[in-house]
């Protein structure tokens, strides 16, 4: 049986599907990378919020000077929005949860979920 193209061809095409093969893959590695690279990222900017939130805390149990609910809560917006995020989820070791940050009711019962479980968990 005689194939329509010859020898010349068909390495073409072999290789032709070998680099495009190649180009994706790249593509899936740059990827992953960039991913993992951006959860690091996100991860860092959350505990530079836990320790500013912990350094603050630190400095008004220490010192005379007493701050308001409504003052912290404003403080804690400004930190919030000075790292990026959108929400900020706060849980302490009683279970209390505290949010800062525009989300309703259905999306704030997973970040509590989620919290939660980070917390029972100790993975953050």
């Amino acid at each position: 049986m005689a194939y329509p193209f010859g020898l010349k061809s068909k390495i073409f095409i072999t290789l032709t599907i070998l680099l495009i093969l190649g180009m994706m893959l790249i593509d899936l590695v740059m990827t992953a990378t960039l991913q993992k690279e951006l959860l690091r990222t996100e991860i860092a900017k959350g505990q530079l919020v836990i320790n500013t939130l912990e350094q603050r805390l630190k400095e008004l149990s220490t010192s005379r000077n007493h701050l308001t609910e409504m003052a912290f809560k404003e403080e804690l917006v400004r930190l919030r929005d000075a790292v990026g995020f959108l929400e900020l989820v706060i849980v302490d070791n009683t279970g209390r949860v505290l949010h800062f940050g525009p989300f309703k009711a259905p999306l704030r019962t997973k970040l509590e979920s989620l919290a939660e479980q980070a917390f029972e968990t100790k993975v953050l």
